[in-house]
Parts: structure tokens; C-alpha cells; sequence
């Protein structure tokens, strides 16, 4: 989640700390919900809430791991605490402005590419999940499909920076037996509520030499 701030022009940039609450009268003798100084200590216990920015320059954002239905509502109120140059104590609770977590259902859906579906050669079935997140959780990719050959199916995910693409292959041999059936790419999360389907339905096209193993003969 974004975040950022700006600091006096006589703070010592090197002691500021980024410090969050649940409450907007939070009680500074206990620890906060999370924080980027594990001298701080914690309440959300699992550390699913982790500070991704540079809060030395401002730059407070965090990240959510795994979310769940529970996070839902979940109001974050952000104290930034330091020193300034003379050593004088900077203490700031954004009362006013606060991070509003909504937990959102699944709704995309996965995308499914292909090479040319020539019978007897192998064809690849790529299906994409949904989003660019990268992070936990990792979306969960499976097939379904009743066909003629055993496929091969590989997973991959491919990094840049902070986004993440999540893919898998479904590699197998075109029939003509096959055509008409349906292959289904399913694509879930880890805590498993919502799952997310894209279909196709084969259609294996000839290359002119051979069907299902048997040479053609033209008169």
C-alpha cells in the first residue's frame, strides 16, 4: 500500500520510524499492530503486515502477505517517531488520515494462450493468473481435462522489481480424438474460498502428413 511523508527540514533522517495502530488513542506503552523497528514489538503476531519503503526519505509503504477475511475493516493509524538534528524528539499520530483495509473476492480470471494446435505435435496451453502482486500468497494453478495423452504440465513465475507474473503449461500431443473437449485452468489462493476458472475447447487442425499416427494417402 502506498504511503509517504514529509519531515521537518531539521529532522535526523537516519532515526525516524514508522509506527502502526489500529486505534487512534493508542496506548504508546504497548506494542503497536506493526512497525518497522523490531525494538517496537508487534501485535499482529504472524507478520503478515511488513514495511516495504525507505522510512529514512518518507517513503512508508507496507504490504499485506496472505489476506484474509478477518483483515477486512481493519483501520491503520501511522505514527512516525525520531529525532531532530539537535536531538529533540519528533512524535507525530496521523489521526485524521488513516489506511482502510478492504478485502476484495477473487474475480479475474486467468488467461489461457496456445502455439498452433496441430494434431500429433506437442502443443503448449499457457494459463496466466489473474493479478500482478508479488508477494504471498502465490496464486494456486490447476488443470482439468479428460484427454487422450498424459500431459506435462510445468509452473513458473517470473519476477520485475515488485510485480510478479504466475503462469503454468499444460504441454500434450493433439489428437483429433480430443477435439471438442474441454481443458479448464483453475486458479485459487491459499486460504482456498475462491477459485477462478478460464475453459477452452480443443480443436486440433491437421499438418497435412498424418492423423492420429497414420500417414495420410492422397490420390
Amino acid at each position: 500500500m502506498n504511503c509517504s511523508v514529509t519531515y521537518p527540514g531539521d529532522a535526523n533522517l537516519m532515526t525516524m520510524v514508522a509506527i502502526w495502530y489500529t486505534t487512534d488513542k493508542p496506548n504508546y506503552e504497548k506494542p503497536p499492530y506493526f512497525s518497522n523497528d523490531l525494538a517496537e514489538g508487534r501485535t499482529e503476531m504472524e507478520g503478515r503486515y511488513q514495511t516495504i519503503g525507505d522510512v529514512n526519505t518518507g517513503d512508508c509503504r507496507f504490504r499485506l502477505d496472505r489476506a484474509r477475511q478477518v483483515d477486512d475493516g481493519i483501520k491503520l493509524y501511522l505514527r512516525i517517531r525520531g529525532r531532530k538534528l539537535n536531538g529533540e524528539l519528533i512524535s507525530y499520530l496521523f489521526t485524521e488520515q488513516y489506511f482502510l483495509v478492504k478485502i476484495l473476492p477473487l474475480t479475474e480470471k486467468p488467461t489461457i494462450m496456445h502455439s498452433t494446435p496441430f494434431a500429433n505435435r506437442p502443443v503448449k496451453y499457457i494459463c496466466t493468473a489473474p493479478g500482478r502482486c508479488k508477494g504471498h500468497p502465490i496464486p494456486i494453478i490447476r488443470w482439468i481435462g479428460s484427454l487422450t495423452e498424459r500431459p506435462t504440465v510445468q509452473n513458473t513465475s517470473v519476477f520485475d522489481g515488485r510485480t510478479a507474473i504466475y503462469s503454468s503449461s499444460y504441454i500434450i500431443r493433439g489428437s483429433y480424438r480430443d477435439n471438442g473437449k474441454l481443458l479448464k485452468c483453475l486458479v485459487s489462493l491459499d486460504d482456498g474460498v475462491n477459485e477462478v476458472t478460464a475453459v477452452i475447447r480443443l480443436n486440433f487442425i491437421g499438418n497435412g502428413n498424418t492423423v492420429d499416427g497414420q500417414r495420410k494417402t492422397k490420390y
